[in-house]
């Protein structure tokens, strides 16, 4: 049931209601009884629900305030598993199939849960004084406090030298490659510091973006301090996440007005903005608009400042990174520095800086005694945030000054020790010293604009210290969880998150969790019971446990907690279960009787085995189940077809050669996923019953033939396959309205009769999407005598074209060249040219492959300009005939990007390539061009070994009037 998510303020409340929504609706024939008693518990519930979600972030929450709010989750916990067995007791009705009525009328199965509801109903509105039945309603509650922490001194601040210094430069001594040599021309001529911001007069903005605690406010104040005195009038103004823009922009008239304000509460905020721009309009000024939360406010404040081009300049701190950052309107005048650590593989540790320092002992204050350890785990904890290593020293000179009042002496490195218990026991929230960090990051969690996209948040932090986690099955586990039902929904939460610095990118849409924000949300998580963490388990759990992740893996330090945290444990509640590497405790499958998500995210495959998957396959109420992997499995047994609820089907590097027939009765499946499983030689035609599928993986499979039914599912939306089997036949794609690996021109001709109509006759297939492989497209294989007009008309925005003509002519060409998207293309001429045809400078933009079939070459050649982009060429011959080509150079030189050319034949028949005489001249002279390419060339011949030749440095490079542009010209040489 798709609707209301799971949070972690209500729980699963949200779904259980929407549940008995539908049991009380016309599909369902309930007895008099059971119906008035769902009825009861969905009144009351609702209110429980409006009540947990208007409170939650909203108040504080003592110890009694706590247990009800657990009791009210577990209780949710219940009544989702009582319906879902409810329902399991119901068929259809013999006289209405539309109907779902009870096999046998027993007494109302709800009348236990029914006590227990009106209790906790009752206590919740009697705790937080709330009428029934009223709807949720936000509680007031106090802005959050600022947590400015700006270092003054700047002997104090380590790695951020060169981003003060590249601030200063962009504004006030130009920027860009030439900036140097301005500047010491400049200091040569004794120009004066103004006289060279003038000769950039147009207004320049720098955006700084992070996290909390880099120290974006502090480098501003830096620069700030150094540069105010070249300008007339300064404004420093800091903004809230929720501000008050008239406060704002009063703040900032204060500082640039030279007389005293008079009457600025009676004035209007567009008042305000006038008589800023005003004051400001012959004035050259600098102004730093600090911690900018949202676009709108931005839109508000660049109102204010004209652009007078007087040489002035803004400087904004940020911590939301997107495409649309303040001053991206203003072409080429904008720096935009990023601030935040990044992970270094070779040092296994958060760095910081352009230098990419690890800043620990470069920071370290004089009260630091000596055997300060700069790697102990606490530091390494830091994750390379300034803020986050300033805190911590406070909090060491804290329990120094405890230790020492008792009477204790201790090391640096015992109170480091200390530190790093009190923070892993109680959280940076909890910890003396960490207080700033923690309310820098607790204000940017407030911000977050809904309880769903702070559930998903929260979620992250199940990830082990430094884990590297995949955005995309990220996505998917939201979705899985129920946070989110729509993937598309749950992948522009992982843009917000991203955008706002609570993960950190670590490659293509592969992320870091930084360890102080890691320890932060799972200190959240254990306050509101949402996700409990085996290695923060200390002694024997008893509450009942609904989400549950193993990450017992080594710690930086190299310790593994030894004490069985599952000591109590009852397996029954548990509801999502997530296991790391590392967790080789035994996991009793057979108890985890009410499991709806099971996720093994193991990078070592040793763990799983035939014997857990027979136990998993008995876990009738698994809707999820991820990473399904290791070596240890060979085959998936029939029993999976008692998987009835089953959605999403992930079996990975395993050994398996087939799935069982059994997999078809699977009819709730909309993921399967069986990619790597290099084995894996054959699918079941059972496949194709699978009308609910949306999403079909098979990448990295010994798989080359699709069941017939494939083509008959509806609803199938996503379809990875290896380059083996990545064509369909135009008859069955067309059956596949939503299959996103076609191109939308071909879709939308399925759609139209008229160009069906056209298309009658052509022998066509289409070129499915592969990732990393090639791009979707049309294969026609209908001999043509030209290009068709149809291409031009219907399918201009083709990724991919094959096509068999006989004749390449102007008229052939300006189709082709028309084609703005077109990437890979394949001329297979039936027809030897009389001339070979000349590619000329124009068009074909974009294109990066071009392989030409031909039984006689040459009969393609290149002008200067031509094909700006192309990568490989590759020429393919099927035929041994002809006179031996001419020794005319192809003018490959012309092909600025140039990097792979090939000859291929099929070995069968002609053995090495250059043994044809019409080619082995050809190939003598490509491969000279070759070795006087400008580029590297990898030059491979059907036959032969590969060769590779070394870029020719002496080669000119043709003029940028031949690429069609200087611009364009531009943009190839520096890609």
């Amino acid at each position: 049931m798709e609707g209301a998510p799971v949070t972690a303020a209500t729980g699963v409340l949200g779904p259980v209601l929407e549940k008995l929504g539908a049991l009380l609706g016309s599909e369902y024939k309930l007895p008099h009884r059971t119906r008035n008693d769902i009825k009861f518990i969905k009144s009351n519930l609702q209110t429980v629900h409006s009540i947990l979600w208007a409170i939650w972030e909203k108040e504080i929450l003592d110890a009694e305030s706590k247990h009800l709010k657990k009791k009210a989750l577990d209780l949710a916990a219940d009544m989702d598993d009582a319906v879902d067995d409810f329902i399991l007791t119901m068929e259809r009705s013999s006289r209405n199939k539309h109907l779902m009525a009870q096999i046998k009328i027993e007494a109302s199965p709800f009348q236990g849960l029914k006590t227990r509801v009106d209790d906790v109903s009752d206590r919740c509105c009697t705790k937080w004084k709330w009428e029934k039945n009223k709807c949720a309603e936000p509680i007031p509650s106090k802005p959050p406090p600022r947590a400015p922490f700006v270092r003054k001194d700047t002997s104090e601040i380590i790695g951020m030298g060169r981003w003060r210094d590249d601030l200063i430069r962009h504004l006030v001594r130009g920027g860009g490659a030439e900036a140097q040599a301005e500047e010491a021309e400049a200091v040569n001529s004794k120009e004066s510091e103004e006289e060279r911001t003038m000769v950039q007069p147009q207004l320049k903005i720098a955006t700084i973006v992070g996290m909390a605690g880099v120290g974006k406010t502090t480098l501003a104040r830096l620069v700030y301090e150094e540069i105010e005195s070249k300008f007339q009038s300064r404004a420093f103004v800091s903004v809230t996440p929720s501000p008050v823009m008239k406060e704002v922009l009063t703040s900032i008239l204060q500082q640039v007005e030279d007389e005293p304000l008079v009457g600025a509460q009676s004035r209007t905020e567009k008042d305000i903005i006038h008589t800023i721009s005003n004051s400001l309009k012959d004035k050259r000024y600098l102004v730093i608009i600090d911690d900018i939360w949202h676009h709108g406010e931005w839109n508000i404040i660049r109102k204010s400042f004209p652009e007078n081009n007087l040489g002035s300049r803004i400087i904004i701190t940020t911590r939301i990174e997107s495409e649309r950052v303040p001053g991206y309107d203003l072409e080429n005048n904008n720096l935009y520095i990023r601030m935040n650590p990044e992970w270094s593989s070779e040092q296994e540790r958060w760095v910081y800086g352009l230098d990419k320092e690890n800043v620990a002992a470069q920071m370290k204050p004089d009260l630091v005694r000596e055997g300060f350890d700069c790697d102990h785990p606490i530091v390494r904890m830091c994750g390379g945030v300034p803020l986050a290593l300033l805190c911590m020293f406070s909090a060491m000179a804290i329990v120094r000054e405890q230790q020492e009042q008792q009477g204790v002496h201790v090391t640096a490195h015992d109170v480091q020790v200390m530190i790093e218990k009190q923070v892993k026991r109680s959280g940076i929230q909890n910890t003396p010293g960490f207080q700033p960090l923690a309310e820098g990051l607790q204000i940017g969690y407030d911000d977050l604009p809904h309880h769903m996209l702070k559930t998903c948040l929260l979620y992250c932090g199940i990830y082990p210290k430094n884990y590297r986690f995949d955005g995309n099955h990220l996505v998917r586990q939201w979705a899985a969880e129920g946070f989110t039902y729509k993937e598309d929904e749950a992948k522009d939460y992982l843009v917000k998150l991203d955008g706002r610095g609570f993960m950190l990118r670590n490659g293509y849409n592969a992320y870091r969790m930084n360890p102080m924000m890691r320890n932060f949300l799972r200190w959240k998580s254990r306050e509101d019971n949402f996700i409990t963490c085996s290695s923060d388990i200390t002694s024997a759990y008893a509450s009942p446990v609904h989400r549950l992740c193993i990450d017992d893996h080594q710690d930086d330090d190299g310790a593994v907690e030894v004490a069985d945290p599952f000591s109590g444990l009852d397996w029954s509640q548990i509801r999502s279960l997530v296991v790391f590497e590392g967790a080789g405790r035994y996991v009793p499958f057979e108890k985890l009787i009410c499991v709806r998500v099971l996720d093994f995210l193991f990078t070592r495959l040793g763990f799983l085995r035939n014997d857990h998957v027979k136990d998993i396959c008995g876990l009738f109420r698994v809707r999820h189940l991820f990473g399904l992997e290791g070596t240890g499995i060979s085959e998936i047994p029939p029993e999976i077809a008692k998987l009835q609820h089953l959605e999403t089907l992930q079996v990975r590097h395993t050994w398996i050669r087939e799935l069982p027939g059994e997999i078809g009765e699977l009819q709730q499946l909309k993921t399967l996923d069986v990619s790597r499983n290099r084995e894996l030689i054959d699918l079941p035609r059972e496949v194709g019953e699978l009308q609910n599928l949306k999403r079909l993986l098979l990448m990295y499979t010994k798989v080359v033939t699709m069941p017939a039914g494939i083509w008959g599912l509806k609803n199938l939306k996503i379809l990875e396959v290896d380059d083996i089997i990545d064509t369909i036949p135009w008859e069955a794609g067309g059956q596949l309205p939503k299959l996103e690996a076609v191109p939308e021109c071909i879709r939308q001709a399925w759609k139209n009769s008229d160009i069906l109509s056209e298309l009658a006759g052509e022998i066509l297939s289409i070129k499915l999407y592969v990732s990393g492989v090639s791009r979707e497209g049309l294969i026609i294989s209908t001999k043509h005598m030209h290009i068709p007009r149809w291409i031009k008309h219907h399918f201009n925005d083709l990724r991919y074209l094959d096509i068999m003509i006989c004749k390449l002519e102007e008229q052939d060409l300006e189709i082709l060249r028309e084609m703005s998207k077109l990437y890979d293309l394949t001329l297979r001429f039936q027809v030897v040219p009389r001339q070979p045809i000349a590619i000329s400078g124009e068009g074909f933009r974009w294109l990066e492959t071009l392989v030409v079939d031909s039984r006689t070459p040459p009969v393609i050649t290149f002008q200067e300009g031509a094909m700006p982009r192309l990568v490989i060429l590759s020429f393919e011959f099927q035929f041994n005939g002809g006179p031996p080509a001419n020794r005319d150079p192809l003018g490959i030189k012309h092909l600025l990007r140039l990097s792979s050319v090939e000859f291929r034949c099929n070995q069968e028949w002609y053995g090495r390539a250059e043994s044809i005489p019409s080619m082995s001249v050809m190939i003598d002279v490509v491969r000279k061009e070759a070795q006087e390419h400008p580029n590297k060339i990898r030059f491979r011949v059907t036959g032969r070994e590969e060769e590779t030749f070394p870029a020719n440095k002496s080669a000119q490079v043709p003029d940028a009037s031949s690429c069609g542009s200087s611009a364009m010209k531009d943009e190839i040489l520096e890609a």
